[in-house]
């Protein structure tokens, strides 16, 4: 089981990812290059990687980094049930002319 060090470490990372906190990414992977593999990939309590965070908040840049830091795209959730994301109702018809 990791360190309470290194749990506070991936939350963190996980934290910035779904901020959008591309330069404390950048400077975690930077500065922990033997243990930053581990933290990205490691999932909340919910299985939620780094990755995952940045991308369902639509952090593309965030995302690009992760990946190349050795993020693994695969890994899933915990989540037993994929989220459908529905598209927003249709415009009301315009007034009648008058």
């Amino acid at each position: 089981m990791a360190s309470e060090e290194q749990q506070a470490k991936a939350e963190a990372i996980r934290d910035f990812a779904a901020k959008g906190n591309l330069e404390e990414i950048d400077k975690m992977v930077k500065e922990n290059l033997e243990d930053v593999i581990w933290w990205i990939n490691e999932g909340s309590s919910r299985g939620n990687t780094a990755l995952q965070l940045a991308a369902m908040w639509g952090h593309v840049d965030c995302c690009q980094a992760l990946l190349a830091a050795g993020a693994d795209k695969d890994k899933q959730s915990n989540v037993s049930e994929q989220r459908r994301v529905h598209p927003p109702p249709p415009a009301p018809p315009p007034p009648p002319p008058p």
